[in-house]
């Protein structure tokens, strides 16, 4: 201790904290002030463990017992903010049962989205006890009550239980105080947002989304309770707002970096990856997945299930079946064990995608039947978010269940209309289209104006796709040649390869065998001139693969594609045309 003393004496502020805390046998409220001091700084530069280490070391010299405890607490957040939430749960813990109200439910919040981040089950009334919580502090602190109802909201949106969700938005928005800070604000008007949406109220959860938009724009800060902003502003890949979703997470990403707060990450990421899924950006969205690995390397196990989710339905579309088999039966399992109930949803519907990708749509019902089971009983109404009710119905369809189909088709186009959102009502039409024996082309006609509106490239071709199959079967063969066509143009473009597989057969039952142009370097897309310009430098197909992020099924894909509108066989002949510079630049 006299070595520590010593060393103080000749220390900078943060060091010569620590060498005295060393030093201190028992409680030293001076030394206490000195470390916390440190701990400013530390969460200042991004360093949020020292910051927690800092503030719990204050704690242990604190002689006054509720400063100890707010100290305490200071240092679990902190801890939360380093993405540590299994440290700042152990470090709430022992403060739940604390005499002081304020703090106490401060604290019950705090552990509620800690521990569902974590990866533990809350209780089931959990909701419950942070509702009596903000209700018993609302006179003391009423911003503080209305992020507490706010993330009882949250707490309903991950654990299926969608009809609590609007109450608890409402309530928070009504005891909100014109000072709120304008995190708290977006915080409760995104969560507003998604509570309303997943209700089936599309057009007033565009409204709040579109007022948190403007208030995250104010934020100059990220704190624990920004996850629950993320959870609503997600909601815009229901409302048509993706694009504005994608926009916002970016700013949350640039955040994080320049304030060192990684332990957001894992969700933003997965949050802007289906955002990104859903526009057709599928490179962006396999390259934000690194949100699995982050998850992994955080301990987010309550986030974990979400990204694996994403990621497997990423996988599904492209035809990598395995690795999106396994990352969806493993989202699923995790989901359920953390009580991420709508994750389960997701998960299955993913599998449910597919088996119906790969024409087996049987096995695709035993999902997705699943998931119109989770919808009936937790109250979701929006037919989006969780993407199952098309699958439903064109796998009721591909199995020849045609009473079936319609039942399920008449039950989505209520929502649709409802939802009143542009894909919506697309996807909507598109299975009046599936299912109707009679004036099918109307229906069809008007899913692909509202796809116009829309912005989802993928849904816009699998409109195509049903639309001429059903011309072709209709004997109408040159109409639907042509919608097969512009189908596959969009699926080549995304690398949707089961769905190129099945376009092509339809194409050539319909009499068309389709032939890519030969020798024409200008028909290359995007992603096989990038393919092609690697391959010629060198680069095996697994190599391609990690640095593109796909599979190595996938690149082999692309590669064939290459060879045959090039009108070429090998490697070589490729390479040399590269070196010719008869390709199109990479871009």
């Amino acid at each position: 201790r006299r070595a520590h003393r010593a060393l103080a004496e000749h220390c900078e502020a943060d060091a010569r904290a620590w060498h005295l805390a060393a030093a201190s046998i028992g409680p030293d409220d001076a030394v206490a002030e000195l470390l916390e001091g440190a701990a400013r700084r530390a969460a200042a530069r991004g360093a949020y463990s020292a910051a927690a280490d800092a503030l719990q070391r204050a704690a242990r010299l604190t002689a006054d017992a509720s400063s100890r405890s707010g100290r305490l607490y200071a240092a679990a957040v902190s801890a939360a903010l380093g993405g540590a939430y299994d440290r700042c749960a152990a470090l709430l813990e022992p403060l739940t049962e604390t005499d002081e109200p304020l703090l106490r439910a401060r604290v019950r919040h705090t552990l509620a989205v800690a521990t569902m981040t974590g990866g533990i089950r809350p209780p089931a009334d959990t909701h419950l006890m942070l509702r009596e919580e903000a209700d018993r502090v609302l006179p003391f602190d009423p911003a503080g009550a209305a992020a507490m109802h706010t993330d009882v909201a949250l707490l309903a949106g991950v654990s299926g239980q969608f009809k609590v969700g609007p109450a608890a938005a409402r309530r928070a928005a009504e005891v909100l105080p014109d000072d709120a800070s304008p995190m708290v604000r977006c915080r409760v008007r995104a969560l507003s947002g998604m509570a309303t949406m997943l209700a089936g109220d599309a057009a007033d959860a565009r409204d709040a989304l579109e007022e948190a938009g403007q208030l995250l724009a104010g934020v100059d800060g990220l704190s624990p309770g920004t996850q629950s902003a993320v959870l609503g502003f997600h909601a815009g890949v229901s409302t048509g707002q993706e694009r504005e979703l994608q926009a916002q997470m970016t700013r949350l990403i640039e955040m994080a970096h320049e304030t060192d707060t990684f332990g957001l990450l894992p969700y933003v990421l997965g949050v802007l990856a289906d955002a990104e899924y859903r526009l057709g950006d599928w490179d962006a969205a396999a390259r934000d997945l690194s949100a699995v690995a982050l998850a992994e390397e955080y301990g987010q196990y309550g986030i974990l299930p979400f990204c694996l989710s994403i990621s497997g339905r990423l996988r599904a579309a492209r035809g990598e079946e395995s690795r999106a088999r396994a990352e969806l039966e493993r989202a699923t399992t995790l989901a359920q064990e953390v009580g991420s109930l709508t994750v389960v949803g997701w998960g299955h519907a993913a599998l449910g995608f597919l088996e119906l990708g790969l024409g087996r749509p049987e096995e695709a019902l035993g999902e997705l039947i699943q998931v119109e089971a989770f919808a009936e009983d937790s109250g979701l109404e929006d037919p989006l978010f969780v993407p199952w009710a098309p699958d439903l119905v064109e796998s009721y369809v591909r199995a020849g269940r045609p009473a079936e189909a319609e039942a399920a088709c008449v039950t989505l186009v209520r929502r649709t209309e409802r939802a009143g959102v542009p894909l919506a009502l697309a996807l909507g039409a598109r299975c009046q289209g599936l299912v109707e024996a009679e004036g099918f082309e109307h229906h069809f006609e008007q899913a692909l104006a509202d796809h116009e509106q829309a912005d989802s490239p993928f849904e816009t071709a699998r409109t195509l796709l049903a639309y001429g199959s059903r011309l072709h079967r209709a004997r109408r063969r040159v109409a639907g040649r042509e919608r097969l066509r512009d189908a596959l143009e969009i699926f080549e473009q995304l690398g949707a390869a089961p769905w190129i597989e099945r376009t092509t057969a339809e194409l050539q039952a319909a009499g068309a065998i389709h032939r890519d142009p030969i020798g024409d370097p200008d028909q290359l897309s995007p992603q096989e001139v990038r393919v092609a310009i690697a391959v010629a430098a060198g680069a095996t197909n697994k190599q391609v693969a990690t640095k593109m992020f796909l599979s190595p099924k996938t690149i082999e894909f692309h590669l064939g594609r290459v060879y045959r509108k090039l009108g070429i066989r090998s490697r070589t002949e490729l390479a040399a045309l590269v070196a010719k510079g008869e390709l199109p630049s990479a871009p």
